[in-house]
């Protein structure tokens, strides 16, 4: 779950009151939750798979999920466990800086994913490298292939330590990788976003997109490399729009369109959602999508 706080500044905490003038927001948290809302409202036949706990968190972040749409089932809930819970302190600004309890994704394992679903699958979508440490990503890769469903990975690179050698066999299992531009150089310490984007297809991934914030993307395989603009957006709080981008994204791979026509989808959701306190739900269907995109005279294809 995330609690979002907005409308600071970074010295409010030398204070021993700050009145709030925006309020807080609770809503789930966590990027593969953030993704599967997203594609939810979207209209994907959407799958969650992750861990909590039997808490008043947990069940408020299933409840919050299962009312999306998003298919809840195979989620593990552990008996006397504690559900992840993030506090998103928002600069005036929109971004955050964030104070994350794991919980039970500390202990999501082999056991926990589910394998048997991947055969029915269009797209298996992993979020994120880095953010369940007991979980051995290439295994689950490579059970997607095996299963016939394409791959999507997006990277959540926060301790500052995570590198590419980390990750190495993962990455040539990848049909779609999906990082911000800091994720990126965090992984490979390259500064020019072209450069990262040939990085990682020299170590195997099928296409990249590299998510640019305000500048947008670039999305890149062996045949080009596309820069999509940013669809402009008052942005309240940044937390969560990579992972609406991602749900985007995947919403127009699915829906057949070329790959600047998906991160067109990707954009806009990523707008949509940084111009909202909550960091899931603010993308609430199809069509506010496609009418948000139309609004700037655009259209995808």
């Amino acid at each position: 779950m995330d609690v979002a706080l907005t409308g600071f500044e970074p010295e409010f905490l030398t204070e021993k009151w700050h009145l709030m003038e925006t309020g807080a927001c609770f809503s789930v948290g966590g990027d593969a939750q953030n993704a599967s809302v997203t594609m939810a409202y979207l209209g994907l036949n959407t799958w969650l798979s992750g861990k909590t706990g039997d808490d008043d968190v947990g069940r408020f972040c299933m409840d919050f999920c299962a009312a999306s749409g998003v298919n809840t089932s195979r989620v593990a809930r552990v008996s006397g466990g504690k559900t992840a819970t993030t506090v998103n302190v928002v600069k005036k600004n929109g971004e955050a800086a964030m104070l994350t309890f794991q919980g039970e994704n500390l202990n999501y394992r082999k056991e926990d994913v589910p394998f048997d679903l991947f055969g029915e699958a269009r797209f298996v979508s992993l979020h994120s490298f880095f953010s369940l440490p007991g979980l051995d990503y290439a295994e689950v890769l490579r059970g997607a292939k095996a299963a016939g469903a394409k791959t999507l990975a997006d990277t959540a690179t926060r301790r500052g330590y995570e590198k590419a050698e980390m990750i190495k066999d993962s990455f040539p299992l990848l049909d779609f990788f999906c990082p911000s531009y800091d994720e990126a150089y965090g992984l490979l310490g390259l500064k020019d976003p072209g450069d990262l984007a040939r990085g990682f297809l020299d170590r195997g991934v099928g296409t990249v997109v590299i998510k640019l914030g305000e500048k947008g993307c670039l999305v890149a395989d062996r045949k080009e490399f596309i820069e999509v603009p940013a669809y402009s957006c008052r942005v309240v709080n940044t937390t969560g729009a990579g992972d609406s981008f991602t749900a985007g994204f995947l919403y127009g791979l699915c829906k057949g369109y070329s790959l600047g026509g998906a991160a067109k989808c990707g954009n806009a959701a990523g707008a949509i959602t940084a111009g909202s306190a909550a960091t899931s739900g603010a993308v609430r269907s199809e069509r506010q999508l496609l009418d948000f995109i139309a609004s700037f005279g655009d259209s995808i294809s």
